[in-house]
């Protein structure tokens, strides 16, 4: 499973400890450049040393600056949607020849939200700078703060519906494959159960 860790470098004091927190929250104050450079700098070291190669994008300031490989992070909260807007948008910064993560993507809560997020999702997968989509979804027993995908049973609203229906015919497709002379083939799939069949017991 891919893993995406989002905003490890944070302004805010909770979020950090000691002096890194105490340097981090006084650069972003006073704007000392050099201060905050120092702080961030053994913050990031801190934390990528203890998952080399594991991790596939490093979200590093509120989903803003992205380091090792430099991305672009977008924020996709929505209450309504104007896909040629949007369209433009990615376009637009699709002209850095950086890839594209669409970051937090909610719908705020009405009759249309399935719906919305349908489409906001379809056009974000079709565009091809856009390498990823994290939806701001985490589900918690007193509510979700914008967009639950289920109930406290786990069973379905219809925006966990649509998601389910976009990974079933986004990822749902079989694989077929050889492996290579060591017997081990590598590809990339959403969490989730698989069953696998070996044609050929003999080998």
């Amino acid at each position: 499973m891919a893993i995406f860790i989002n905003g490890y470098l944070h302004p805010a004091p909770r979020h950090h400890h000691g002096l890194v927190k105490e340097s981090i929250l006084r650069g972003f104050l006073g704007l000392n450049y050099p201060l905050v450079c120092t702080a961030a700098i053994k913050r990031i070291y801190s934390v990528m040393r203890r998952y080399p190669g594991q991790v596939i994008v490093w979200d590093v300031i509120r989903a803003e600056v992205y380091n090792v490989p430099l991305s672009i992070g977008v924020e996709g909260h929505f209450s309504k949607c104007n896909i040629p807007y949007m369209r433009s948008a990615i376009d637009k910064l699709a002209t850095s020849g950086l890839p594209i993560w669409l970051t937090e993507e909610d719908v705020h809560y009405g009759p249309n939200q399935a719906t919305i997020l349908e489409q906001v999702i379809r056009e974000a997968h079709a565009h091809p700078s856009v390498n990823g989509i994290v939806l701001w979804s985490a589900w918690d027993s007193k509510g979700c703060y914008r967009m639950c995908l289920t109930d406290n049973n786990f069973r379905n609203f219809p925006t966990g519906d649509v998601v389910d229906k976009i990974l079933r015919e986004f990822f749902g497709a079989v694989i077929k494959a050889t492996t290579d002379v060591r017997g081990f083939y590598k590809t990339s799939l959403t969490h989730g159960d698989y069953e696998v069949t070996v044609p050929d017991l003999d080998i």
